[in-house]
């Protein structure tokens, strides 16, 4: 992964030190997080605020600080939660299947999708399609996400979209451009075609997996969950 996108990543999304993150915020997110893939639906605020025992008020804060840190996207007009990093709220062409009773949830892209197993350190699969040409892709990981034990097609690849949003929410730039493709071919011919558009990189399956830990979500669902560091904006400067 460049030095751009890591920029690109840490510039617009989580938080920086795990003094920032209160037992309250940890405890909305990691509700609404594992509704989210349990469940496959985004759990209403008066659910979050009774399962939790805080007021509205307060589900309302936390919502607000991890919006100001990228760490979710609500829709502008209606104020409904669209991602909840690493998991999306509404249905994407990237599914998350549980193997325990297939149970499918969604990745608001196709890096978070592909480190959502090692970000959860569980068994998942992937159901995606290319960006040229919708051919399904699969990706099967070992018991606790650390490998990868299966994939098809053979030669999938991964664009990563790396340009840096001004006046547009990180969702809307970043995510919905970076995808799966089928192989190299299709890459490079969707690249033919939307070079003007997008600023990226295109990683071969293997050298996006490698890179999992580097990813933003992966970093920022460790911090607020396991307390680890990685950099970013702090919640104290938003």
């Amino acid at each position: 992964m460049t030095d751009n996108e890591d920029n690109a990543c840490e510039q617009n999304c989580g938080p920086v030190d795990p003094s920032m993150i209160s037992p309250v915020m940890r405890e909305v997110y990691v509700f609404i997080s594992n509704t989210l893939l349990e469940q496959g639906r985004m759990p209403s605020l008066e659910e979050v605020s009774e399962k939790t025992g805080q007021p509205l008020e307060v589900i309302n804060q936390v919502l607000d600080g991890f919006e100001g840190v990228a760490g979710i996207y609500r829709d502008p007009f209606f104020s409904n939660v669209i991602a909840f990093y690493p998991v999306a709220a509404i249905p994407t062409i990237h599914r998350i299947v549980r193997p325990e009773g297939g149970r499918i949830a969604y990745s608001p892209c196709a890096m978070d999708a592909l480190t959502l197993a090692p970000t959860l350190e569980r068994k998942l699969d992937i159901r995606s399609a290319c960006r040229y040409c919708d051919h399904e892709i699969t990706i099967s990981y070992n018991d606790d996400g650390s490998k990868i034990t299966k994939h098809a097609p053979e030669d999938i690849w991964i664009w990563i979209e790396d340009r840096v949003p001004n006046d547009a929410p990180y969702y809307l730039v970043v995510c919905i451009n970076t995808n799966f493709f089928c192989c190299k071919d299709h890459l490079d011919k969707w690249r033919a075609a939307e070079t003007a558009l997008h600023s990226g990189t295109p990683y071969s399956l293997s050298d996006a997996f490698a890179a999992s830990d580097r990813w933003c979500t992966y970093k920022m669902y460790k911090l607020v969950v396991e307390g680890r560091p990685w950099g970013g904006k702090a919640l104290d400067q938003i």
